[in-house]
């Protein structure tokens, strides 16, 4: 129709292949009689570094169903997105399911893909200084096998140095908020998570830090419990539904406006 427009473009799920360069997304541009110009880029920044609670695994799926995942993950709605969205944000994030921090997670650690333009194609590396976001938020550790091991803590530190590293020539380093409440066995890994925070806190004078964030377990358990009245907040895998994000979402915004100073 006639009048002034604007397209918002969403990578919703993740690539089914994950190998190499295979099953990437490509853009291949707009036709139009004339372009209005862009929206100026949002002074807000946040960067989302998570598992399948990010990426929006069954986000779309009904509770108990399970269909092709590439039909059924929605990062749209998950709490990273709605976050970002609170605050005015723009946002990237790097989500894959299955992961973790070491390699006993079934799609291995994440740190081997971080670097990567393509997480799956080690051949073309990122700039991190092209995009800096005023805070990185990691939702990650639930599908490690031993999440309260030394073994996981020093590999969730590891981490986090290496997006310390990554950001170290920001003239502003980015905070660090880990954020406590993913699906199924989500609270498991928060105990190690703090540990592995304070100990990465201790004795800083790059100007990087960390912040820890949680949902409260009463809707933690309200999310995730077995009783049918939860279901509507469960998408199929036991993963949450836009309405188990949202609740998620809601727990962690105020934290994390109190850590940036930031009004929603």
């Amino acid at each position: 129709s006639d009048g002034s427009h604007t397209l918002s473009l969403w990578k919703v799920s993740e690539g089914s292949k994950m190998s190499g360069s295979r099953g990437t997304a490509a853009f291949g541009g707009l036709s139009a009689a004339s372009f209005d110009a862009a929206p100026a880029p949002a002074a807000r920044r946040l960067e989302f570094i998570g598992d399948s609670d990010t990426a929006g695994y069954c986000a779309d799926c009904q509770h108990g169903g399970e269909d092709m995942q590439s039909k059924v993950q929605n990062a749209y709605e998950t709490w990273a997105a709605r976050i970002a969205r609170a605050f005015g944000a723009n946002f990237v994030e790097e989500a894959i399911s299955g992961v973790g921090v070491t390699s006993s997670a079934a799609s291995g650690a994440i740190q081997s893909h971080l670097d990567n333009v393509l997480p799956f194609f080690g051949t073309l590396q990122w700039d991190f200084s092209t995009w800096v976001p005023d805070a990185v938020v990691l939702l990650i550790g639930a599908n490690d096998g031993h999440p309260n091991s030394k073994a996981f803590i020093r590999a969730y530190e590891e981490l986090l140095e290496m997006v310390a590293k990554n950001y170290a020539g920001a003239a502003e380093k980015p905070k660090l908020i880990h954020v406590c409440g993913g699906s199924v066995n989500g609270l498991d890994p928060c105990k190690s998570i703090q540990r592995a925070s304070d100990q990465f806190n201790q004795d800083r004078t790059d100007g990087f830090r960390g912040y820890y964030t949680t949902i409260t377990k009463a809707h933690w358990h309200t999310i995730n419990g077995a009783s049918p009245k939860t279901h509507g907040y469960k998408g199929c895998d036991f993963h949450y539904s836009p309405k188990g994000h949202e609740v998620l979402a809601r727990d962690i915004i105020p934290q994390v406006a109190k850590i940036m100073g930031w009004q929603t």
